[in-house]
């Protein structure tokens, strides 16, 4: 179910209608969250909910039992990691690993078409990051049925994040009480700035960007394909933090608090900071679960390489996603061996960070190697640089583009940024304006870039 669809407006209307309705009945509370998150869940595709369900109901005994036999927590984990890992990669990766192997043994296999669960990277590893937890007793297992459901399947983040810690999000539903007014203003904001990012700014990226990606012009050079990758970096961002952005805004409705997910990725002045700043729930669980435990610091660019490949991997199952990682990783690396990210900063640096991003959307935008290997030959071919092609885009781009800059000029030197924490009469005015524009404004209706993965 999109945010951004009428059929979700009637869905969110009537939930928030019976949650304030149920006042201070946390268990009743529980109930309507299960069902709502199941029904919003498998709206599209009903047996999506099969594999949460047997993946979920296996974790919430395997926590059960780490806490009643802590001498087998070992098996109980690995029985926990196996299964969601083992679904994980059968929907996601099969048809992938199985083509790959089919070109390298120039078989001719018949492969079937698996379809990917929407949101299954996220939910199997907020339920991966419980059973650790449990395992290294940073919280006690969850032996509430109820409630542990309520955790691993809320809706507002269920399908795309962001990814919650259960020893954050549990005790906020163990007994989930009224959002305060400060709550209200709060997820108001959030949810009118989201809109306005996703409908106003992602969706008339998304035409631009899928045109040039799907029928390149023949004139295309390295000019163009700079303004559809920053195109591109703009769509993605508004795409998935207006997601995020809405999330956290309806959560704070229901008086629940979702970590921040974003904060001002392109003002970043290193790569290192971009991953601090960039898709920041998803960043910390690979640094807890994959970059700490293969031994952090020690053996630093080994363990760095090792979890950023993964991270591309999670992204998606194709090799553009794979060099996307090895992309960031490089950049990760080269900072550490020059230091440059202790004397390239300031402006200079920020302006690296947005043109090395960039570079690596092509491959995570590109649907072939190919593809992105031509594009990124271009962009560094100054010779291919053609003034025509990027005149052909039209207007739209370039009020895009210069609506972008204007923002990231603002945010970079403007210092005294203004804090939204009272609904004052201006305010509310700025956001009836947003969502006005997210109404009048909207470009074509597309579905969330990250529902994919």
């Amino acid at each position: 179910m999109q945010f951004h669809s009428f059929v979700f407006l009637v869905f969110a209307a009537v939930f928030f209608a019976a949650w304030y309705g149920l006042g201070d009945r946390p268990r009743a509370k529980q109930v309507l969250l299960i069902t709502a998150s199941w029904f919003f869940y498998g709206f599209a595709e009903w047996w999506f909910l099969v594999p949460f369900l047997l993946t979920g109901t296996l974790d919430y005994f395997a926590g059960l039992a780490m806490g009643g036999d802590p001498p087998r927590k070992k098996l109980y984990l690995a029985l926990s990691l196996g299964a969601n890992l083992g679904a994980l990669g059968f929907f996601k990766y099969f048809v992938f690993f199985a083509r790959s192997f089919e070109s390298v043994a120039g078989a001719d296999w018949v492969i079937p078409n698996i379809v990917l669960p929407v949101g299954i990277s996220f939910y199997t590893f907020q339920s991966m990051s419980y059973t650790i937890g449990v395992y290294r007793g940073e919280l006690p297992p969850t032996r509430d049925p109820l409630t542990f459901f309520s955790f691993l399947s809320m809706w507002p983040q269920f399908v795309a994040g962001p990814i919650e810690r259960a020893a954050r999000l549990i005790p906020q539903l163990e007994k989930p009480g009224r959002a305060t007014s400060q709550q209200q203003w709060d997820g108001m904001r959030l949810i009118s700035l989201g809109y306005f990012k996703k409908t106003v700014v992602a969706d008339n990226c998304a035409p631009i960007v899928n045109a040039a990606f799907a029928s390149p012009p023949p004139d295309a050079g390295g000019l163009f394909w700079w303004a559809i990758g920053l195109l591109f970096a703009i769509q993605i961002y508004c795409d998935f933090s207006g997601y995020s952005d809405i999330a956290r805004g309806l959560a704070k409705w229901m008086g629940i608090d979702l970590v921040v997910n974003f904060n001002g990725p392109y003002l970043a002045e290193s790569f290192k900071d971009f991953w601090n700043r960039w898709h920041i729930s998803l960043s910390t669980w690979f640094r807890d679960y994959v970059y700490i435990p293969l031994g952090g610091r020690h053996n630093a660019t080994r363990n760095l390489w090792i979890t950023m490949l993964v991270s591309g991997l999670w992204h998606g199952a194709a090799w553009t996603f794979v060099i996307w990682g090895a992309l960031h990783a490089t950049y990760v690396t080269l900072e550490r061996l020059t230091g440059s990210d202790r004397w390239l900063r300031g402006l200079a640096g920020n302006l690296v960070v947005i043109a090395g991003v960039t570079v690596g959307w092509i491959f995570f935008r590109a649907e072939t190697l190919p593809l992105a290997l031509d594009v990124t030959a271009q962009m560094f071919s100054p010779l291919s640089w053609s003034v025509a092609s990027v005149a052909g885009l039209g207007l739209k781009p370039f009020v895009l583009l210069g609506g972008a800059i204007l923002v990231w000029l603002g945010c970079r030197f403007w210092k005294e940024r203004p804090v939204w924490n009272e609904p004052t009469l201006l305010r509310q005015l700025a956001l009836a304006l947003l969502l006005m524009s997210a109404v009048y404004l909207r470009g074509p209706g597309s579905t969330f870039i990250y529902f994919q993965f």
